[in-house]
């Protein structure tokens, strides 16, 4: 497991590369974003890597697995911090809720301020407001640049004054991240290698609240790329994009890392029966990801064939933050289960027990991502039901390694003719992919950490 701060005694035992690594939602968190980072902690010390990593301290209510850090190299050492406005904020609100009863709470009047942020003005549009675009000023600001970065920088050197390090990595996003990496870096005078896993100044992730705020992070954006050493994306199509935006950053600076799988044993979980198709989703939906064409299309499938209503079961697994109430209004409970929920390790096992794997990307904007669970699921050697844009990075992938079928996401018809024909090939026995072990092996997490030490490397011996 790896090792408290301060476990270390003299920061020099070891390999002869040591990487102080950034990114706040490190394991034992289990958001979306984690697992990258985390497996590249975990399998840099095969190559004479050693990882120091400084992340947010979870709260109770964070959902985490720290079952994960028995995995790591017990030399890895973890700085967990607390976020510093974040942690006063939430301070002040534990002593107002305590105060105050129930009753001594008068109900909010139109335009009074709210904890979500400064008053509503009745009669016109919020975001016109001066006093909304003064609000935000401050507070991303804050957020920003003094939340994360400032124990961050802090933490950061206070290490480095008992371990030298060779270089900083940092993972987005939030791209808070990176403007936390980028500060260290340049006060510890050490090179800098960013790694980028969803678009940056565009995507649906990037939702700036005002035009002030629009102009700053596109500024830091670009001082941030330059500054760096080396740029990792995950998908070539979001390093393209990115060349596109950022043509004064050097191309010869950029690459592409994909995600990819765990090289582990895995024992498949599952209580279908055999004679059933069983269609699962692994992943959390929310506002952006919504199961509505997917449904819609089930729904479609079961009316053209009635074969299908006996033979066939989904899952999501994950949570459906919501959504739930759209299986019954679909009518589809008795073939459609959420299963919420579920361990990192029980999370493979189900994607191994599955016939059909599903991607689900609804968004319309950020499409060139490819999504890290499809890695996982082409190790589980199963068809791929990719219900995503034609033309974004998860279609890519599919059609690369012939993994599956995909549909659009804006077509209820193509997904329902899309599940019938994965159904047709579960029934044929030709659901298996036959992608090669060694075409397979390019996407192993060790695989991809060799790439990341040669970018390392490369770095190096360009500082000579």
């Amino acid at each position: 497991m790896a090792t408290p701060a301060g476990n270390d005694k003299d920061g020099t035992s070891g390999p002869s590369r040591r990487i102080l690594v950034v990114f706040e939602k490190f394991p034992p968190f289990t958001v979306s974003g984690s697992w990258r980072p985390y497996f590249f902690v975990k399998h840099l010390p095969e190559f004479n890597y050693v990882a120091d990593v400084i992340s947010n301290a979870p709260a109770v209510d964070d959902v985490q697995d720290n079952a994960l850090l028995d995995d790591l190299d017990p030399r890895c050492r973890l700085i967990r911090k607390r976020l510093w406005v974040t942690t006063v904020r939430q301070w002040f609100s534990r002593r107002t809720s305590k105060s105050e009863s129930p009753a001594d709470v008068a109900p909010a009047k139109r335009g009074a301020p709210t904890a979500a942020g400064p008053p509503k003005p009745a009669g016109r549009p919020y975001q016109e407001t001066l006093r909304f675009r003064i609000y935000w000023a401050i507070v991303w600001r804050l957020y920003w640049c003094l939340d994360w970065a400032g124990p961050v920088v802090l933490s950061g050197i206070c290490a480095a004054i008992r371990t030298r390090y060779d270089a900083v990595w940092v993972s987005g996003p939030h791209s808070r991240n990176l403007f936390a990496g980028y500060w260290l870096a340049r006060i510890l005078r050490k090179p800098l290698v960013l790694d980028i896993r969803d678009p940056w100044t565009y995507g649906s992730l990037w939702t700036p609240k005002t035009p002030n705020v629009d102009h700053t992070e596109r500024k830091w954006a670009r001082k941030i790329l330059r500054r760096a050493d080396r740029i990792v994306f995950t998908s070539p199509f979001t390093m393209e994009e990115m060349q596109r935006r950022f043509p004064d950053v050097p191309k010869t600076r950029m690459c592409t890392i994909t995600n990819g799988f765990s090289e582990i044993a895995i024992e498949p979980l599952r209580d279908a029966p055999s004679d059933v198709c069983l269609f699962r989703y692994v992943g959390s939906l929310n506002d952006r990801r919504r199961p509505d064409v997917l449904l819609e299309g089930l729904k479609l499938a079961r009316k053209s064939n009635a074969d299908i209503t006996k033979s066939v079961r989904f899952e999501f697994i994950g949570g459906m933050a919501g959504h739930e109430s759209k299986i019954a209004s679909c009518g589809l409970e008795d073939v459609v289960r959420n299963v919420g929920r579920v361990s990192h390790r029980d999370s493979l096992r189900m994607i191994h027990g599955a016939d059909v794997n599903v991607l689900l990307q609804t968004i319309t904007e950020g499409q060139d991502v490819v999504s890290g669970k499809a890695f996982e699921y082409l190790a589980s050697r199963k068809a791929i039901l990719a219900v995503v844009s034609e033309s974004g990075g998860d279609a890519w992938l599919v059609r690369q390694t012939g993994a599956g079928v995909v549909a659009s996401f804006e077509d209820a018809q193509a997904v329902a003719d899309a599940i019938e024909r994965c159904w047709r090939d579960w029934k044929s026995g030709s659901h298996e992919l036959t992608i090669s072990d060694e075409r397979l092996a390019r996407y192993s997490r060790r695989s991809l950490t060799q790439e990341l030490v040669r970018v390392f490397e490369d770095v190096f011996e360009s500082r000579k």
